[in-house]
């Protein structure tokens, strides 16, 4: 049934039996005279004769049920049976057999031969469909080893990438540290410096408060030695720094400045 072979003969019989209908075929041919369908029997075996048995034919079955035949005159020579209608032959069997047998056969072999060929052309296009397949997954294949390949070198590429950025990072951390090492002494010299500006100004006072000092004091020690051999009446006068001249001059007053600060006046009791 899978092959669409619906039928098969038996071998020895010449009977057809049909898959479908699970029986044997009816054999139809047409009388010769009045073109009627009339059913042919099968060929059958030579007639057996016994002690107290007829001739015919029995052990047959099919579809249309055990057929036994009417005496030594049912079947011919050839072992079909004689078929007359109106009291003459209507046809004739084996011809008429052999050209239906050739017809169920060949329709039978188209159908195979239909059968077949639409299997062939299933097989062709699922070799066709199988073929493209393997191809494409050749092609997927070879696209997903370059993939692991360009996958394989972004990893590398990523692991340096990575070794970098930590350098990198190393570096900036060193960077950063020793950039704010080098800003808290900056700081701190910065700080030092205005100590150290605040101290020079107050140290400059100092020593500009000195410098008179000093200076008062070696104009005193010069007077004293100026005036140690001096007379008693000298001595006990009284020492006046008279005014300065008024000039216009401005060269002048500097010059009358410096040379009177020195100018002393000595007056006697």
């Amino acid at each position: 049934m899978a092959t669409g072979h619906c039928f098969a003969m038996d071998v020895g019989s010449q009977r057809v039996w049909d898959y479908g209908a699970d029986g044997y075929v009816h054999r139809l041919m047409q009388n010769q005279e009045d073109g009627k369908l009339v059913e042919i029997p099968s060929p059958m075996p030579p007639p057996i004769r016994g002690p107290g048995m007829g001739i015919g034919r029995t052990g047959v079955s099919g579809n249309s049920g055990e057929y036994t035949g009417a005496g030594t005159g049912a079947f011919g020579a050839d072992g079909y049976p004689k078929v007359s209608i109106g009291g003459s032959s209507g046809f004739k069997p084996k011809a008429d057999v052999g050209e239906e047998f050739a017809q169920l056969l060949t329709s039978q072999l188209d159908s195979q031969r239909e059968y077949y060929e639409s299997l062939l052309s299933t097989a062709v296009e699922r070799i066709s469909l199988l073929n493209s397949t393997e191809q494409r997954l050749q092609d997927i294949s070879k696209e997903q080893e370059k993939l692991q390949q360009e996958r394989a070198r972004l990893e590398r590429e990523l692991d340096k990438a990575h070794t970098k950025t930590a350098r990198l990072q190393e570096n900036y951390e060193k960077a950063l540290h020793r950039y704010m090492e080098e800003r808290a002494i900056n700081e701190r010299t910065v700080e030092k410096m205005q100590r150290l500006e605040t101290e020079q100004a107050r140290c400059e006072v100092e020593l500009t408060d000195l410098r008179e000092q000093v200076r008062d004091l070696m104009f005193f020690h010069e007077a004293q030695e100026q005036f140690k051999d001096v007379a008693d009446e000298v001595k006990e006068g009284q020492v006046t720094v008279g005014p300065g001249p008024s000039s216009s001059s401005s060269s002048k007053k500097k010059k009358a400045r410096k040379k009177k600060k020195n100018e002393v006046v000595i007056t006697t009791k």
